[in-house]
Protein backbone atom coordinates (compact mmCIF):
# COMPACT_ATOMS: atom_id res chain seq x y z
CA UNK A 1 0.00 0.00 0.00
CA UNK A 2 1.47 3.35 -1.02
CA UNK A 3 1.11 6.43 1.13
CA UNK A 4 0.38 9.60 -0.78
CA UNK A 5 1.60 12.76 0.87
CA UNK A 6 -0.96 15.49 0.23
CA UNK A 7 -2.37 18.32 2.31
CA UNK A 8 -5.76 17.77 3.89
CA UNK A 9 -7.96 20.75 2.91
CA UNK A 10 -9.94 20.38 6.14
CA UNK A 11 -6.93 20.89 8.41
CA UNK A 12 -5.61 24.27 9.51
CA UNK A 13 -2.00 23.32 8.82
CA UNK A 14 -1.34 21.54 5.49
CA UNK A 15 1.93 20.21 6.93
CA UNK A 16 1.77 19.62 10.71
CA UNK A 17 5.58 19.84 10.81
CA UNK A 18 5.43 23.38 9.41
CA UNK A 19 3.12 25.36 11.74
CA UNK A 20 4.12 28.70 10.19
CA UNK A 21 1.93 27.88 7.17
CA UNK A 22 -1.86 27.45 7.28
CA UNK A 23 -4.86 27.24 5.01
CA UNK A 24 -6.50 30.67 5.37
CA UNK A 25 -9.95 29.31 4.57
CA UNK A 26 -9.88 27.19 7.73
CA UNK A 27 -9.07 30.03 10.15
CA UNK A 28 -11.04 33.05 8.86
CA UNK A 29 -14.32 33.51 10.73
CA UNK A 30 -15.61 36.68 9.03
CA UNK A 31 -18.35 35.52 6.62
CA UNK A 32 -17.83 38.57 4.37
CA UNK A 33 -14.33 37.44 3.43
CA UNK A 34 -14.29 34.92 0.60
CA UNK A 35 -11.20 32.74 0.60
CA UNK A 36 -10.31 30.48 -2.30
CA UNK A 37 -9.31 26.87 -1.91
CA UNK A 38 -5.74 25.90 -1.04
CA UNK A 39 -4.86 29.49 -0.15
CA UNK A 40 -2.00 29.84 2.28
CA UNK A 41 -0.82 32.26 4.95
CA UNK A 42 2.78 32.13 6.16
CA UNK A 43 3.57 33.59 9.60
CA UNK A 44 6.13 32.40 12.15
CA UNK A 45 4.19 34.21 14.89
CA UNK A 46 0.96 32.26 14.45
CA UNK A 47 -0.25 31.39 10.99
CA UNK A 48 -3.62 30.46 12.45
CA UNK A 49 -4.01 34.09 13.62
CA UNK A 50 -4.58 35.49 10.10
CA UNK A 51 -7.42 37.84 11.05
CA UNK A 52 -5.43 39.18 13.99
CA UNK A 53 -2.14 39.63 12.11
CA UNK A 54 -3.38 40.78 8.70
CA UNK A 55 -5.32 43.98 8.26
CA UNK A 56 -7.86 43.36 5.55
CA UNK A 57 -10.26 45.54 3.62
CA UNK A 58 -11.13 43.16 0.83
CA UNK A 59 -13.65 40.56 -0.12
CA UNK A 60 -11.73 37.91 -2.00
CA UNK A 61 -8.47 36.01 -1.87
CA UNK A 62 -8.20 33.71 -4.89
CA UNK A 63 -7.56 29.97 -5.06
CA UNK A 64 -3.95 29.00 -4.47
CA UNK A 65 -2.81 32.47 -3.36
CA UNK A 66 -0.15 32.98 -0.71
CA UNK A 67 -0.30 35.96 1.70
CA UNK A 68 2.84 37.06 3.56
CA UNK A 69 3.16 37.76 7.27
CA UNK A 70 1.62 40.95 8.67
CA UNK A 71 0.35 42.16 5.31
CA UNK A 72 -2.26 44.88 4.91
CA UNK A 73 -4.55 43.51 2.23
CA UNK A 74 -6.39 46.47 0.74
CA UNK A 75 -7.70 44.89 -2.45
CA UNK A 76 -8.66 41.51 -3.82
CA UNK A 77 -5.82 39.06 -4.38
CA UNK A 78 -5.99 37.08 -7.63
CA UNK A 79 -5.68 33.29 -7.76
CA UNK A 80 -2.19 31.81 -7.51
CA UNK A 81 -0.58 35.13 -6.59
CA UNK A 82 2.01 35.73 -3.90
CA UNK A 83 1.19 38.96 -2.07
CA UNK A 84 3.05 40.69 0.77
CA UNK A 85 3.57 44.04 2.43
CA UNK A 86 1.88 47.19 3.63
CA UNK A 87 -0.04 47.82 1.50
CA UNK A 88 -0.14 44.25 0.28
CA UNK A 89 1.15 43.97 -3.27
CA UNK A 90 1.26 41.01 -5.60
CA UNK A 91 4.98 40.38 -5.98
CA UNK A 92 4.60 37.59 -8.49
CA UNK A 93 2.34 34.89 -9.79
CA UNK A 94 3.04 31.32 -8.78
CA UNK A 95 2.54 30.18 -12.39
CA UNK A 96 2.05 31.74 -15.82
CA UNK A 97 -1.43 32.85 -16.91
CA UNK A 98 -2.09 29.75 -19.00
CA UNK A 99 -1.34 27.33 -16.15
CA UNK A 100 -3.38 29.41 -13.69
CA UNK A 101 -6.36 29.30 -16.04
CA UNK A 102 -5.97 25.53 -16.46
CA UNK A 103 -5.73 24.93 -12.70
CA UNK A 104 -8.86 27.03 -12.12
CA UNK A 105 -10.74 25.04 -14.76
CA UNK A 106 -9.47 21.72 -13.39
CA UNK A 107 -10.59 22.56 -9.81
CA UNK A 108 -8.72 19.52 -8.56
CA UNK A 109 -9.77 20.21 -4.96
CA UNK A 110 -13.40 19.46 -5.85
CA UNK A 111 -12.59 16.01 -7.22
CA UNK A 112 -12.95 12.68 -5.44
CA UNK A 113 -9.99 11.41 -3.46
CA UNK A 114 -9.37 8.79 -6.14
CA UNK A 115 -9.22 11.47 -8.84
CA UNK A 116 -6.91 13.61 -6.72
CA UNK A 117 -4.61 10.64 -6.17
CA UNK A 118 -4.48 10.06 -9.92
CA UNK A 119 -3.66 13.76 -10.43
CA UNK A 120 -0.86 13.90 -7.84
CA UNK A 121 1.93 12.84 -10.23
CA UNK A 122 0.80 15.56 -12.63
CA UNK A 123 0.31 18.31 -10.05
CA UNK A 124 3.63 17.63 -8.35
CA UNK A 125 5.63 17.42 -11.57
CA UNK A 126 8.35 20.02 -12.03
CA UNK A 127 7.95 20.08 -15.82
CA UNK A 128 5.26 22.76 -16.21
CA UNK A 129 4.89 22.15 -19.96
CA UNK A 130 4.01 18.54 -19.16
CA UNK A 131 1.63 19.69 -16.40
CA UNK A 132 -0.18 21.96 -18.86
CA UNK A 133 -0.44 19.19 -21.45
CA UNK A 134 -1.78 16.68 -18.91
CA UNK A 135 -4.34 19.11 -17.48
CA UNK A 136 -5.57 20.03 -20.96
CA UNK A 137 -6.16 16.35 -21.63
CA UNK A 138 -8.32 16.08 -18.48
CA UNK A 139 -10.54 19.16 -18.81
Amino acid sequence: MSIINRPNPNEVFPNPNLPRLCFIKNVVKNPRIIIGDYTYYDDVDGADQFEKHVTHFYDFIGDGAIIGTNSVVAKDIPPYAIAVGNPCQVIRKRFDDELIELLLKLRWWDKSIEEIESLMPILSCGDLKKVKMEIKARI
